[in-house]
């Protein structure tokens, strides 16, 4: 880790993520979980695109793939992409996402230590393929299946876990590219290492719209988990640099597969809210 640039510090701007876990069942018996992800330091998205068959094989079998013609709220890169390649419209919709942040709780306790700085921060990662259930009639709203669910906190996937979602640990690095001026962003899962190297672009940030999406998972007890997921945050701005992808799971060769890779924009402050239920 090294010190940060000056444009990586201008990401560390303090926001709240809330996500609330909702267990429905009986009026007697009803569970809930609610994390919050406090201070959210910066939030960054790669947006791709899946063949079906591999977004097929991919998903349990209650599941469709949702291509993107049907998909609303796609990024700007991707929409441009299939109006002049036509051919792609039939391609699935993916995105994986960091959310670095200072510290989180569940429900009020602490849940792992406090990280003052970007660089020392906790991060939730996922990896999102566009999905319904097979006998959903699909709202105007984006749907995504949940085909991982990655963070550095042990003790939030250990919450996760008793909560019967599946999670798994990620190494994560932010600082500086060594002998450049460029900043380094980079998360380990699995056997895929995702890395951007670049800078914030552009005049000046800007307020983003809000995002809603619904997410889909199933627990490791076979019961479906559904999520709306709302984020709000204060700023974004555009960034420049490079993507490079190495491993060989099915995360790292769907996005090597990709017709395209769309980064960012880099956001921050403000924060979000995804609420679970089963």
């Amino acid at each position: 880790m090294v010190r940060l640039s000056a444009a990586a510090r201008a990401l560390i701007l303090t926001g709240v993520v809330t996500i609330g876990m909702h267990a429905t069942g009986t009026a007697q018996n009803q569970q809930a979980q609610s994390w919050q992800l406090n201070n959210l330091r910066a939030r960054w998205c790669v947006y791709f695109l899946v063949d079906s068959l591999t977004a097929e094989k991919k998903l349990p079998g209650n599941y469709r793939p949702r291509p993107a013609r049907d998909f609303p709220g796609l990024s700007p890169a991707i929409t441009r992409l299939i109006h002049d390649e036509p051919n792609y419209a039939d391609w699935i919709p993916a995105q994986f996402c960091s959310s670095h942040f200072d510290r989180a709780r569940v429900d009020n306790q602490q849940v792992g230590d406090s990280a003052a700085v970007l660089k020392d921060s906790q991060v939730l990662s996922t990896w999102l393929i566009g999905a319904t259930p097979a006998a959903d009639n699909t709202s105007g709203r984006a749907t995504y299946f949940v085909a991982a669910l990655r963070s550095n906190n042990w003790r939030l996937l250990r919450q996760a876990e008793l909560w019967a979602m599946r999670g798994d640990r990620l190494e994560a690095t932010v600082g500086k590219v060594p002998e450049s001026t460029e900043d380094l962003f980079q998360v380990r899962i699995g056997r895929t290492v995702v890395t951007w190297e670049g800078h914030l672009a552009g005049d000046s940030a800007w307020a983003p719209p809000a995002v809603e999406e619904n997410w889909y998972t199933d627990s490791s007890r076979n019961s479906r988990i559904t999520g709306l997921a709302s984020f709000s945050p204060d700023s974004a701005q555009s960034i420049a640099g490079t993507l490079r992808i190495v491993g060989k799971d099915d995360l790292a060769k769907s996005l090597r597969a990709s017709p395209i890779r769309m980064v960012g924009p880099m956001m921050w402050g403000g924060g979000g809210k995804i609420d679970f239920s089963k």
